[in-house]
């Protein structure tokens, strides 16, 4: 019996028959914002990930491992298609997820864009104040005017404000991420808000959300999202001095006992505090009778209290 492999199942269709049925999305712009390490970069990888599978063109500005999508092989859509009685599976190259850099030419590439989906990880370098304001015209409009060209932009930032206010306003979505657990698992949330505040600064978030969605850590697009793509290849500059022991159990149970006695506070035994009216606790003034002649002497008080047992308690 020949062994069965699911990438070599079924017979081929034409493609000019398919192509016509994946088509783009009506452009839109949203955003994607949170704190750092909420997820925000997660929730755009997954975005993407989904947008591959759906036949979707992507670019980002940062770059994925990702080597194409094969309906055959996803537990998600075997499970549908075979449910749903659907015969024909679907496999994306990887040529359809494309890396775009911000640079000096950035606009010049976006303004030709049309019938994709753009994901900018920390947007509001491109779409701050700052940049939008030396933007001509015709550069601004490319940006707000997506509808037309069935292009898609998400921008991901920290805060809704870090983007200038005229891409603000045209922002159709805004996706709140809040990472709710670390472990044992991660689990992440995103909030969806569409309507903004009454002087139309930012989000509103006292609204009602649209929609939350919950989700949990995927190895799938952990796997997929390269954390370190804005080191852009520079190399190690630190060397870490360290030297390492292997201690067995014994070892273990002797080191964990001496470091526990250590932290326990050393406590010195002291004689009680000299009487209340002495005067840096070295000497005191006694009024005495000294011969019948009443003249006043110094008597040494406290010198003894001064000693200190030094001995430790064990």
């Amino acid at each position: 019996m020949s062994t069965f492999i699911p990438n070599n199942a079924g017979e081929p269709v034409e493609v000019d028959l398919i192509r016509d049925l994946f088509e783009a999305e009506e452009g839109s712009i949203d955003q994607i914002y949170g704190r750092v390490g909420q997820g925000k970069t997660y929730c755009a990888t997954r975005m993407i990930l989904d947008d591959l599978a759906n036949g979707q063109s992507v670019y980002a500005n940062f770059r994925l491992h990702f080597e194409g999508h094969d309906d055959r092989l996803s537990l998600k859509w075997t499970f549908k298609n075979f449910f749903f009685f659907r015969r024909r599976y679907f496999r994306f190259s990887k040529e359809n997820f494309h890396y775009i850099e911000i640079d000096d030419q950035f606009m010049d590439k976006f303004e030709k864009l049309t019938d994709c989906k753009v994901y900018l990880d920390e947007g509001h370098i491109i779409f701050d104040s700052y940049e939008m304001t030396k933007m001509s015209l015709r550069k601004r409009k490319s940006i707000l005017h997506t509808r037309h060209f069935n292009r898609c932009l998400i921008i991901i930032s920290q805060r809704p404000t870090a983007v200038h206010v005229s891409a603000r306003g045209n922002v159709n979505r805004f996706f709140k991420c809040v990472k709710l657990m670390q472990w044992p698992r991660l689990l992440f949330r995103v909030s969806e808000y569409q309507e903004m505040t009454g002087s139309g600064e930012t989000v509103d978030e006292s609204a009602e959300p649209v929609s939350k969605r919950l989700f949990w850590g995927s190895n799938r697009v952990l796997n997929a999202y390269n954390s370190k793509y804005l080191r852009g290849g520079i190399p190690r500059s630190q060397k870490v001095y360290v030297d390492a022991f292997d201690l067995n159990f014994v070892e273990r149970w002797r080191v964990l006992c001496s470091a526990m006695l250590r932290s326990i506070p050393l406590k010195r035994n002291r004689t009680p505090a000299p009487p209340r009216g002495d005067v840096g606790g070295s000497t005191s003034i006694a009024s005495v009778k000294n011969g019948g002649q009443g003249a006043p002497v110094q008597t040494a008080v406290g010198a003894e209290d001064d000693k200190v047992d030094q001995t430790l308690p064990f």
